[in-house]
């Protein structure tokens, strides 16, 4: 049976116990990243015999009174992650009840790609969009993996690659940051910038370079300037594109593309998944299928039952939102 367990209340042994030992573990759901990401997590625990064999981490806030639940920043997926057997209707059920009891609102909570039934049927009470990120199975040799890429950017690789920008690695993650700030973040509506979004990376950088998860890539060119710049997270037979950034310069010679070619070399013949987390920006995701992805759907679900007036406005705030978006990337 699901049982509700507030954060103080969690064996975080067990929990990360169950993350690793399920099918569908995922790095964002791991203990010491959703401490970073979601500090105060409660979440919803299925035990056997002493042992966690189904989990469902619930990314917390409250607001004005009002107990929410929100995505948290680079987190793409969380979503129940389980041990044993299959998730049936009943599960579901039983998840839906149980965040409904406590929760007035939930904001695009977006389930893990493994959790396929919410891709036939929504999750009870709850409103559902599909998403899609985009995956490259690595189980072929390099050479494979490249003639799959789309001959653009065969083309724009090897251009680059006949330059003289070099693909190493780094530990430079304020680098990184300061060219996201730079060419990137001008156009995100809402970036904080040190006290949120970058103090998070920094933190899960360090986290993932101690427990050797992380590969921080830069590409150069002759005179050792910074063109581009990928950070990677590799956990579960899954490499996760999670950031990256380039300047005007390396922009033009398609440096982040030498990048993550230079990922998919490396790790080619290996049994892992390559995901580009790809955002739901059209020409984003257009970039990521040119190296011969498949697009790979999940879930997003929200939950509404804020007091009349508090939607009406938050109803406005999404609707400014949206517009300001269209108006960035159009």
């Amino acid at each position: 049976m699901y049982q509700y367990f507030y954060h103080k209340n969690i064996d975080k042994t067990l929990w990360d116990r169950c993350i690793d030992q399920s099918k569908n573990g995922i790095i964002y759901a791991l203990s010491w990243y959703l401490d970073i990401t979601s500090p105060g997590w409660d979440a919803i625990i299925k035990e056997m015999e002493g042992h966690y064999v189904a989990v469902l981490p619930l990314p917390r806030s409250k607001k004005f009174g009002l107990n929410y639940i929100k995505q948290p920043l680079l987190s793409q997926q969380l979503g129940l992650i389980y041990q044993y057997g299959e998730v049936d209707k009943k599960d579901m059920q039983d998840i839906a009840s149980l965040i409904k009891e406590r929760y007035n609102y939930v904001y695009a909570f977006k389930f893990n790609t493994e959790n396929k039934l919410l891709l036939e049927t929504a999750l009870p009470g709850f409103s559902q969009e599909i998403h899609h990120t985009y995956h490259l199975d690595l189980k072929k040799s390099y050479e494979t993996i490249v003639s799959g890429y789309k001959a653009d950017r065969r083309w724009r690789i090897n251009k680059v690659k006949r330059s003289s920008v070099k693909v190493e690695k780094s530990e430079e993650i304020d680098i990184l940051i300061k060219m996201f700030n730079d060419s990137v973040a001008p156009k995100i509506y809402g970036i904080v910038g040190d006290k949120l979004e970058y103090r998070i990376l920094r933190e899960l950088f360090e986290a993932t370079k101690c427990r050797q998860m992380c590969t921080l890539l830069a590409a150069k060119n002759e005179n050792g300037e910074v063109l581009a710049m990928g950070l990677f997270f590799k956990y579960n037979r899954k490499i996760i594109y999670i950031f990256n950034a380039s300047t005007a310069k390396g922009k033009r010679l398609s440096a982040i593309s030498l990048v993550v070619d230079k990922v998919l070399e490396e790790n080619a013949n290996q049994d892992l998944c390559f995901d580009f987390e790809s955002p739901e920006i059209p020409d984003v995701a257009e970039f990521y299928r040119r190296f011969g992805s498949e697009a790979t759907p999940f879930a997003s679900v929200s939950y509404n039952n804020l007091p009349f007036h508090v939607k009406i406005v938050k109803r406005l705030r999404a609707s400014l939102y949206k517009t300001f978006i269209r108006g960035v990337f159009k």
